[in-house]
């Protein structure tokens, strides 16, 4: 439950970051 959310925003978050470091916007 919880921890799989939390694990789920946390690569959200980094997959966001890779995204932000190569100049890409996914809309999100």
């Amino acid at each position: 439950g919880a921890k799989v959310k939390e694990n789920v925003e946390n690569v959200l978050s980094q997959v966001n970051n890779q995204d932000s470091q190569h100049g890409l916007d996914l809309g999100q």
